[in-house]
């Protein structure tokens, strides 16, 4: 069985890493939305914008089946809101013939245009925070289970246990709270799927329709 995370079709979601992909594959699962697009994960957040853009460019056999081709980013926000995120999505990609609106949607936004593919691009964790993946699956855990994983990360940090880097305090959080379930350890996407992470949040609902609305063929 190949790789399922380097789909290099028409109707493709791009993402910056094996645990985004894994994880909205596990969505995908839980939400029951059409397998009508693929995964490619990317490396990195700048090779994410760099291969839509090329994707973008490509020549195609004409305009009309190109704006047939859907294409899907999921983003960090990182460190700063996500108005940062898409103030550099606009300068580094050429989005010229789109009509961008000033802020990303806050559930998830989707431009379209006559000539290009219809384009989706979601900042995690929910289009107006800072932060990433890891915040977007925090709210999947049992809120006094967080408590505590934030309490022993902070006891490891007063104690100068911590190594961590605290940009990825949040990553240190989810993954002290996972290494208390049945099977310590266990990727983030397969969380998900053994249920120790629950997705029935309003945030992964949201992000559940719009990759829907994002790759619908009746669209």
């Amino acid at each position: 069985m190949g790789d399922p995370c380097t789909h290099k079709g028409a109707q493709v979601l791009l993402v910056e890493g094996t645990n985004d992909c894994h994880v909205i594959m596990a969505l995908c699962a839980h939400f029951k939305i059409p397998q009508t697009f693929g995964i490619h994960e990317c490396g990195s957040d700048t090779q994410v914008l760099e291969y839509a853009d090329g994707l973008l460019r490509a020549p195609t056999e004409s305009p009309i089946h190109k704006s047939k081709h859907k294409i899907g980013l999921v983003l960090d926000a990182d460190e700063a809101a996500a108005d940062f995120r898409w103030q550099e999505i606009q300068k580094l990609m050429d989005l010229g013939a789109y009509t961008i609106p000033e802020k990303p949607g806050p559930d998830g936004t989707i431009l379209t245009t006559a000539e290009l593919p219809r384009l989706g691009i979601w900042i995690m964790p929910n289009n107006a925070d800072p932060g990433r993946l890891e915040d977007f699956l925090l709210e999947m855990a049992p809120h006094d289970a967080i408590q505590l994983a934030q309490a022993c990360v902070t006891l490891a940090e007063t104690q100068e246990i911590a190594r961590f880097n605290p940009i990825h305090r949040r990553k240190a959080e989810i993954h002290t709270y996972l290494a208390w379930q049945k099977e310590p350890g266990s990727p983030l996407g397969r969380s998900i799927t053994q249920h120790a992470l629950q997705p029935d949040t309003p945030t992964a609902q949201t992000f559940s329709k719009w990759l829907r609305q994002l790759f619908d063929d009746e669209s």
